[in-house]
């Protein structure tokens, strides 16, 4: 259940349907999803409008919350490690994105490289994180109180079982190798 982890990439479609992306490619089109709109305002910043939306847990979800995501994914430890730890899984993506600001609740201005807009599309489409919940993973992973190594935070390797996000299904519950049971997202925008 952790859209971050290298691991659990093969379960792509479940946090496809968990986690909200500010855009989605449909039969080769961009379409905005949690974005309302986005334009490209300079030739290093791109600003996103965000749609109204809530977390699964009723929290608000604000533009705050992307740029968390993107400073996040670059450095999973946000500044807690003497070097950053990007996520592996979105290491290409997250990377194309150099700062995220919110500029209001609903705005969120994006510094890129000077890319052209494939590689900004690309980068919209990276699973958007409640603060809330991965703030408190950022610290070297341990094991019986043992460091991993320091290139691995919490975040990389909590299997998230309790899944928070926005998209149009919620986690309900989960057997381990048996079954697991979502419901549909009655405040999503669907």
């Amino acid at each position: 259940w952790n859209p971050i982890a290298a691991e659990y990439r093969r379960q792509g479609t479940f946090t496809s349907l968990l986690y909200d992306r500010l855009v989605v490619i449909d039969s080769g089109d961009v379409v905005p999803w949690l974005a309302t709109d986005w334009e490209r305002v300079g030739p290093e910043t791109v600003e996103v409008s965000l749609r109204d939306a809530t977390w699964h847990d009723g929290e608000p979800l604000t533009a705050d919350d992307v740029a968390f995501t993107y400073e996040f994914l670059r450095d999973t430890s946000m500044g807690s490690m003497e070097t950053p730890v990007p996520t592996p899984r979105f290491r290409g993506r997250s990377s194309v994105v150099e700062s995220a600001l919110a500029v209001d609740d609903r705005t969120v201005r994006l510094g890129v490289e000077n890319v052209n807009r494939a590689v900004v599309v690309r980068a919209l489409r990276v699973p958007i994180l409640p603060a809330h919940v991965w703030s408190d993973r950022t610290e070297a992973a341990t094991i019986a109180g043992f460091e991993f190594d320091a290139e691995t935070t919490e975040a990389l390797v909590s299997p998230n079982e309790d899944p928070v996000g926005s998209g149009p299904i919620r986690f309900v519950e989960a057997t381990a190798e048996e079954s697991a049971v979502f419901e549909r997202n009655p405040d999503h925008f669907l």
